[in-house]
C-alpha cells in the first residue's frame, strides 16, 4: 500500500536562515562551536562592547564565572582561542551562531548574533607552488563576510571605518548589520593570548535577515567572448579600494562586465605609506565581439582617471 502524503507548504524561516549560514561559513574553512551563556564580566574589560547598566546580571551567581548573561559572543570565542593555542593549533578559524542578552527600556532582550574569529597562519600545500603558508588578517574576514553577504543575496552593503575606534562597520541601507575589528593587545593579554593576532567579526542576524533575498534570477550564457586587461598600480595608503572600483565602473559602462582586485601588496619595492594593488577588469559585449580598437580608448580612459583623481602611479 503506497503512503498517503499530504502535500504542505513550506515557509523560510529563522531556523533555515541560520542552517543556511552555517553552512556557508563551515563552505568558507570555518569551524562552529558552541559556548557558555555565563560568563565573568570582567572578560568585557577592552573589548568596547559593554553595554554599561544594560548588562544582565545573575543575583546568585554558582561563581565569579557566571555572573552576567552574555551581551556579545566574542568572550567565549576568545577562550576558544586560548584554549587551542595551548593544544599547539596555529590556525584557528572558529565561529558561532547563539544568543545574546541585554536590558533595554527595563526589559531583557534575547538577540540572535553571529561571530566569527580568526586567529594564526594558514598552510596550504599545492603540487605546483609546493607548501604555503598565509598569516590571518583583515581582508580574509572581509573576504568571507562578503562571501557570506553576497550568497544571501545582500547587496549594496559598505565597509566604513569608525571614528577614533579600530573597529570596521558593516552598513547597509544606513543601518549597521555588524562590525570587523582587531583586537587590543591589552584584550589579548587578558585572555593569555600571546604572540598572535585576533580579527574578530559580529552580525547581528535580525537585521541581516531582515535584508536576505534568496530569490535566483538566471541569465543566459554569453554568446561573445570578452576581453580581460589587468592594471597594476601604485597608490596612497589611506585610499579606500572601493573608491578605486567605483571610479573603474562609472567609466566602464554596459562594456565592463567583471571588476575585481586580485592582487593587494606591500614591500621593500613599495614606498612608505603607500600600497600596491593589482585589478581584473573584464570587456564584454551581448551584441558582438569586441576588438582592440574598441577596448584600448575605453581602458586607456580608465587609466587615466586613476592617475589624474588618485595620483596613482600606473606600471605595465
Amino acid at each position: 500500500t503506497l503512503p498517503r502524503v499530504n502535500p504542505q507548504i513550506t515557509f523560510w524561516g529563522e531556523r533555515e536562515s541560520v542552517a543556511l549560514i552555517k553552512d556557508l561559513l563551515v563552505g568558507e574553512g570555518l569551524n562552529e562551536v558552541i559556548t557558555y551563556s555565563l560568563i565573568n564580566q570582567d572578560l568585557l574589560k577592552g573589548l568596547d562592547l559593554e553595554r554599561g547598566s544594560s548588562v544582565i546580571k545573575i543575583l546568585n551567581p554558582l561563581s565569579k564565572e557566571q555572573e552576567i548573561l552574555r551581551p556579545t559572543l566574542i568572550p567565549g570565542l576568545l577562550g576558544c582561542v586560548a584554549t587551542n593555542q595551548n593544544q599547539k593549533q596555529d590556525y584557528i578559524h572558529i565561529f558561532e551562531i547563539a544568543k545574546v542578552f541585554f536590558a533595554e527600556q527595563g526589559r531583557m532582550q534575547e538577540k540572535l548574533f553571529l561571530a566569527i574569529v580568526l586567529c594564526g597562519i594558514q598552510s596550504l600545500f599545492a603540487i605546483e607552488q609546493g607548501l604555503s603558508q598565509e598569516e590571518m588578517g583583515f581582508l580574509h574576514l572581509k573576504g568571507i563576510s562578503e562571501v557570506l553577504l553576497e550568497r544571501l543575496g545582500i547587496s549594496d552593503y559598505s565597509f566604513k571605518i569608525r571614528d577614533n575606534t579600530s573597529q570596521i562597520a558593516i552598513e547597509k541601507a544606513g543601518k549597521n548589520l555588524g562590525f570587523m575589528a582587531r583586537l587590543p593587545k591589552e584584550v589579548l593579554d587578558y585572555f593569555d593570548i600571546k604572540n598572535k593576532d585576533v580579527f574578530v567579526a559580529e552580525f547581528s542576524l535580525e537585521r541581516l535577515l531582515y535584508h536576505v533575498q534568496l530569490k535566483k534570477r538566471f541569465k543566459p550564457l554569453p554568446i561573445y567572448p570578452g576581453i580581460s586587461r589587468d592594471i597594476s598600480l601604485i597608490l596612497k595608503e589611506d585610499i579606500k579600494a572601493n573608491e578605486i572600483l567605483e571610479a573603474i565602473r562609472e567609466k566602464g559602462l554596459d562594456l565592463l562586465r567583471d571588476l575585481e582586485i586580485v592582487d593587494y601588496y606591500k614591500g621593500r619595492q613599495i614606498p612608505l605609506g603607500f600600497k600596491g594593488l593589482t585589478i581584473s577588469c573584464f570587456y564584454r559585449s551581448d551584441e558582438r565581439t569586441l576588438t582592440e580598437a574598441e577596448i584600448e580608448p575605453l581602458h586607456s580612459q580608465i587609466l587615466a582617471v586613476l592617475a589624474d583623481k588618485f595620483s596613482a602611479k600606473i606600471s605595465s
